[in-house]
C-alpha cells in the first residue's frame, strides 16, 4: 500500500508542561517515483526519459507516486520514533538513503521558531505551492527542498523541472545536476556518523527560498563554492577539530556504540584561519535573522558521492580518525548496508524546558 507519509509522535513543551503531538513524516519527492499518465517514468536511474522535454513539459506532464514507506525506503516509525536504513533491497531494484520532512497538517510543514520570534522571512509551509503554481505537489510529496550549498541535483526547483542541461554524475547511478539549485539558510543541528559530529549555521544575504542558475549558485558543484549569496561552509562546530578527540566516538566520552543525548555549541571561522564567508554574507546579523523565522524540521541518513564524507571525520582538517581514502560511497553501501539511524524523542519547547 502506497502512502504520501507516515505517523510520528512528537513533545511539544512549553515551561514545565509537556504536550505529545500526532504528526507526520513524509518524504523528499526526490525519492519518489516520478512518471505521466501512462506510467513511464520521466526519470530513470540519474536520467531524465524522453517522456518529457523540457522545465515546463515535465512539470506539467509528470506526476510524483506515494510511497512504500517500509519495503522500498527501509522507513518504519513506532510511537515517537522514526528509524531509516541505509541500504534497502526493493522489487525494482535498490534505495540508498531517505530525507523526510516533519508535518503540520497533510498539505503542510510544521515550522518552528528557533529563537521564539515571529516570521523575519518567509518559508513555504506548502512546499512551494503558492510561490511557484506549476508545483502542485507540495509538501505531502516531500517538495521545496533548499540549504546554503544551493543543491543542483534536484529534479524541480521553483516549480519547474531540472531537466534543460541535467548532467547524469558518473559516480552515482541515481542522481545527477541541473543548471538549477535551490538556496536558503541552513542550520545544521546534528550532522553525524559514529566517528565525529559537526553543529553548523549557515547564513546568507537572502535567507529565504530563492533559485540560482548554472555558475551564479557557487556551493557544491560550482567551480567558484563562494559564487552564490550563502556561506556555503559555514561556521562549524566540530569537537576533534577544537582538540578534543577523546570526546565522540565508540568508546569515547561520548560513545556512540550506546543510545545518548547531547548538547554542543559552535565557533565562527575565524578561529582557523579560513576565508570568513560567514562574515561576508552578513555575519551574526543575516544568521540571527534566519534563526527567528521559520524552519522546517529534516531528517536524513545519506552517503557523499561528492566529497566521500571527508569534510565530517577526516585527519585531514583534523575532523576525525577515518583515513583520508574511506567514505567512498560504493564501498560503505556495500560493507554497510545494514546501517541504520532512529531519531525518537523529539521534543521542542522553551530553553529548559525539554530536559529533567
Amino acid at each position: 500500500m502506497l502512502s504520501l507519509s507516515v505517523l510520528l509522535a512528537v513533545i511539544s513543551a512549553v515551561s514545565a508542561h509537556c504536550t505529545n503531538v500526532n504528526g507526520e513524516v513524509v518524504i523528499d519527492y526526490n525519492w519518489r517515483w516520478l512518471h505521466d499518465a501512462s506510467g513511464t517514468n520521466c526519470y530513470d536511474g540519474n536520467k531524465w526519459t524522453s517522456a518529457c522535454s523540457s522545465a515546463t513539459d515535465c512539470a506539467s506532464k509528470c506526476s510524483l507516486e506515494g510511497a512504500d514507506y517500509a519495503a522500498t525506503y527501509g522507513v518504519t516509525t513506532s510511537s515517537n520514533a522514526l528509524s531509516l536504513k541505509f541500504v534497502t533491497q526493493h522489487a525494482y531494484g535498490k534505495n540508498i538513503g531517505s530525507r523526510h520532512y516533519l508535518m503540520n497538517s497533510a498539505s503542510a510543514y510544521e515550522m518552528f521558531t528557533l529563537t521564539g520570534n515571529e516570521l523575519a522571512f518567509d518559508m513555504d509551509a506548502d512546499g512551494g505551492m503558492a510561490k511557484y503554481p506549476t508545483n502542485k505537489a507540495g509538501a505531502k510529496y516531500g517538495t521545496g527542498y533548499c540549504d546554503a550549498q544551493c543543491a543542483r541535483d534536484l529534479k524541480f526547483v521553483g516549480g519547474k523541472a531540472n531537466i534543460e542541461g541535467w548532467v547524469p554524475l558518473s559516480n552515482d547511478t541515481n542522481a545527477g545536476v541541473g543548471p538549477y539549485g535551490a538556496y536558503c539558510a541552513e542550520m545544521d543541528v546534528w550532522e553525524s556518523n559514529s566517528h565525529s559530529f559537526a553543529v553548523t549555521p549557515y547564513a546568507c544575504t537572502n535567507n529565504a527560498y530563492h533559485v540560482c542558475e548554472t555558475s551564479g549558485c557557487g556551493g557544491t558543484y560550482s567551480a567558484d563554492r563562494f559564487a552564490g549569496d550563502c556561506d556555503a561552509n559555514g561556521c562549524d562546530f566540530n569537537p576533534y577539530r577544537m582538540g578534543a578527540t577523546g570526546f565522540y566516538s565508540k568508546g569515547k566520552t561520548v560513545d556512540t556504540s550506546k543510545k545518548f543525548t547531547v548538547v554542543t555549541q559552535f565557533s565562527n571561522n575565524k578561529a582557523f584561519g579560513d576565508r570568513d564567508r560567514f562574515s561576508e554574507v552578513g555575519g551574526f546579523s543575516k544568521l540571527n535573522s534566519a534563526l527567528s523565522g521559520k524552519w522546517v524540521l529534516v531528517m536524513s541518513l545519506w552517503d557523499d558521492y561528492y566529497a566521500n564524507m571527508l569534510w565530517l571525520d577526516s585527519p585531514g582538517a583534523a575532523r576525525g580518525d577515518c583515513p583520508t581514502t574511506s567514505g567512498v560511497p560504493a564501498e560503505v553501501e556495500n560493507s554497510l548496508a545494514s546501517a541504520t539511524v532512529t531519531y525518537s524523542n523529539i521534543r521542542f519547547g522553551p530553553i529548559g524546558s525539554t530536559s529533567a
